[in-house]
């Protein structure tokens, strides 16, 4: 059966307004998909791996903040506090919990690598990872590396930037969207430092995440009066970037 799969799409006047109108907190209609039957690709090499996280899971009886009002920052910070002693590189090692230590997970990247890091911890494995807010290539440097290793322990970054290099704030940093060349650049900058590698034993583990698209919106998807974009992060650039 043939049916039409609607684009995400954000209403108008929804985004940053305290008392958001019911139109902007519904689901959308999905009575369009009832008719269809959708399974996972490769169901049981995915059911495999879902079994294999279970004794990775451990339940730390903390209470995870969990809703559409939810601060992701001041959540994932607040867990990470509870559990390591502090987030980011602003760590008390003296109060973490010892019995977790152990390689870590880091996530790279501004709030979009947040919401990632929240699912983990709702799903019990929030203590294998740690949420490096990046904003822009340019801030991941050998440095960058070296203190999360010794004071975080991650040994695998999982980096994924570009959300803030083609939206909004990009105006008003470099005067518009950072071109698919320059971000290609930075990327490689980083993937291609060799000293990065020579950290600790060796142990640094680099895997570069796909950028993923945003809802169409009163954000993007809008122009100004000069009749460019006031965000830039549509489907044709985000593709380019991940290319």
């Amino acid at each position: 059966t043939e049916k039409s799969l609607h684009t995400r799409y954000q209403p108008q006047n929804c985004r940053r307004v305290k008392n958001s109108p019911s139109r902007c907190t519904v689901a959308m209609d999905n009575s369009h998909l009832e008719e269809l039957t959708f399974r996972w690709k490769d169901q049981d090499e995915w059911t495999k791996k879902l079994i294999a996280l279970k004794p990775y899971q451990v339940d730390l009886g903390l209470e995870i903040p969990n809703g559409p009002k939810v601060h992701i920052g001041a959540a994932v910070g607040g867990l990470e506090t509870q559990v390591h002693g502090g987030a980011r590189l602003n760590v008390n090692l003296s109060k973490r919990n010892k019995e977790l230590d152990g390689p870590k997970v880091c996530l790279v990247g501004a709030s979009h690598s947040g919401v990632l890091a929240h699912g983990f911890w709702l799903n019990n494995l929030g203590h294998h990872v740690i949420w490096s807010k990046v904003e822009h290539p340019s801030e991941v440097s050998t440095k960058f590396f070296q203190d999360y290793y010794q004071k975080r322990n991650c040994t695998k970054f999982v980096i994924a930037l570009g959300q803030w290099a083609a939206g909004s704030p990009a105006w008003k940093r470099i005067g518009g969207p950072m071109t698919f060349g320059t971000f290609r650049n930075e990327m490689s900058n980083i993937v291609n430092n060799e000293k990065i590698f020579e950290i600790g034993k060796g142990d640094i583990r680099l895997i570069l995440r796909n950028i993923h698209h945003n809802p169409i919106g009163d954000q993007i998807g809008k122009c100004n009066e000069d009749g460019r974009p006031t965000d830039w992060r549509s489907v044709t650039v985000v593709d380019g970037y991940n290319e």
